[in-house]
């Protein structure tokens, strides 16, 4: 069964228009693959341990796959915040305890698994038994989430810096600096431009585009998903939209507020999109 999702915040739209098409010709569309994006599917029974697929943060999951597709490895977030590994052959995860700090972000880039910590300490790791860690770069301290994402052939880490918001119930997304990996120096570098490229941070993926090869798009931004809070009688409710952060000039704020810089998502379709869906 196909599922209609918000690109980003992956949320199903559960209320289709009467409209919508029974089957959709996408010979008549123009389709460019962004990124990919793996999602585990929980039973329902007992954990029955720390290696349990229960254990999990239930957040970003990455796979590696051999040229002829039959070999796989899977790379997730345990909810310890260590790093959790699955190949051919394993009856349950194997936990990875080497990461000194927790974990934010993992992906697959250029045949390797690259995971980066809180403090933006970065590692690969590989397939083998046990997995071994192999340090890429030092720490880069201040933000306080750090994002990998692949861009033109690079690997960058997107560092994010979050404020309280009202009743300190949520955390904002206040700013963003962007690193490049050195892999010779062993360094992350800041980036100050990202010139036409567009980063995308969902909530279990990460992918980027080339703004010029999408009509009306801007370069040199950041779509990141971005969390309202508010209260409906006594309980409170999450609102989960997309963002927008421009790299040159520290603007940001909700995608409807920037029409220039969100075509490449926004609108959506008629056909696709009603207003008691909720707002992208």
């Amino acid at each position: 069964m196909a599922h209609l999702v918000n690109p980003l915040s992956t949320s199903q739209f559960k209320h289709l228009p009467t409209n919508f098409p029974k089957t959709i010709d996408f010979s008549r569309f123009r389709v460019s693959e962004l990124g990919q994006e793996y999602v585990l599917q929980y039973m329902n029974r007992r954990p029955s341990g720390e290696a349990d697929e229960w254990s999990l943060r239930k957040e970003k999951v990455t796979c590696s796959r051999t040229s002829n597709g039959e070999d796989f490895a899977m790379l997730t977030i345990h909810k310890s915040g260590k790093l959790a590994m699955f190949r051919p052959g394993d009856t349950r995860l194997t936990i990875i305890y080497d990461m000194p700090s927790r974990c934010d972000d993992l992906i697959f880039f250029n045949g390797e698994f690259y995971a980066v910590d809180n403090t933006g300490r970065t590692v690969t790791v590989s397939t083998g038994s046990p997995p071994v860690l192999s340090l890429i770069a030092d720490s880069v301290f201040g933000g306080d989430k750090k994002s990998l994402v692949e861009s033109n052939g690079e690997l960058l880490m997107v560092d994010t810096y979050f404020c309280l918001g009202i009743r300190g119930l949520m955390k904002i997304a206040a700013r963003f600096k962007v690193f490049k990996l050195d892999q010779t120096a062993h360094m992350w570098v800041e980036v100050e431009s990202l010139g036409d490229q567009i980063l995308f941070l969902g909530e279990k993926s990460t992918f980027s585009a080339v703004a010029s090869e999408f009509c009306g798009c801007e370069g040199n931004c950041i779509y990141y998903t971005h969390t309202l809070f508010f209260r409906n009688g006594h309980r409170d409710h999450a609102n989960t939209t997309i963002g927008i952060f421009n790299l040159e000039n520290g603007n940001m704020g909700p995608l409807s507020s920037f029409p220039d810089y969100s075509k490449v998502i926004w609108p959506p379709p008629a056909w696709a999109y009603t207003d008691n869906i909720g707002g992208i």
